[in-house]
């Protein structure tokens, strides 16, 4: 248990700092390379407690960034899925506010796990669980760090843009999603990007005028719940 212990300590003063980073915009304590971090992903403790730790499920972080990173043979717990999908957040801005040329590997690597997620949804039971948080959060913050690779590559992807920021307000339209996102500064700050991009949309709609009546009502009710959700509290 003392490994594990080691193990969690990391992982745990990480993603504060990368929330910290991310929600106030500062830069993180921990600012070395997330590629060249070596520290072993933490397994779900009931493992580390039956002594019951594979070699075949150790996983790294710098294989989420692989376009198709090996998945570890048992599933990962929530809360090393919210640790992927920080990374994969922090990633995207810091290479979009660097105006780097090639987004394709990041790009690909956010699509990749994102995909990896699919279904997790089902598992969203009613409650205040904590897994539930960590499971929620890393779908958000995954597909949000989609939503950046994808405004940054342009007017070209709009549809795509559009296509990610709708599926991010869907997610949080039931009421336990929005009761998920109330204690979260950092999901938040994922909507907000969310709305403006569906902001920017709807402007474009009724600017251009080529909007069905259809297209324009399902914006405005996206932009609707993002509003509702962002300004709740407790």
């Amino acid at each position: 248990m003392e490994v594990a212990d080691r193990i969690f300590t990391f992982w745990n003063t990480f993603v504060r700092d990368q929330i910290y980073s991310i929600v106030h915009g500062f830069a993180p304590a921990l600012d070395e390379r997330l590629e060249d971090i070596r520290t072993p992903l933490p397994r779900p403790l009931v493992e580390y407690e039956q002594k019951d730790i594979r070699l075949q499920d150790i996983d790294y972080l710098y294989k989420v960034f692989q376009g198709t990173p090996t998945l570890p043979n048992r599933a990962d717990s929530p809360f090393t899925s919210f640790i992927k999908a920080l990374a994969l957040l922090r990633s995207a801005r810091v290479v979009v506010a660097n105006q780097q040329d090639d987004l394709s590997s990041i790009m690909a690597a956010a699509q990749s796990f994102s995909q990896s997620l699919l279904g997790t949804a089902e598992n969203l039971l009613e409650g205040t669980n904590l897994m539930d948080r960590f499971l929620f959060s890393s779908m958000i913050c995954s597909q949000a760090a989609l939503l950046h690779l994808s405004c940054a590559t342009g007017p070209s992807s709009a549809p795509e843009q559009v296509g990610v920021a709708s599926g991010i307000a869907d997610r949080v339209r039931s009421p336990y999603n929005e009761q998920l996102v109330r204690s979260s500064q950092l999901i938040k700050q994922c909507l907000k990007f969310a709305l403006s991009v569906l902001q920017q949309h709807r402007q474009q709609l009724v600017g251009s005028r080529t909007g069905t009546r259809t297209s324009l009502t399902g914006v405005e009710e996206r932009i609707s719940t993002l509003t509702r959700v962002i300004n709740s509290d407790w």
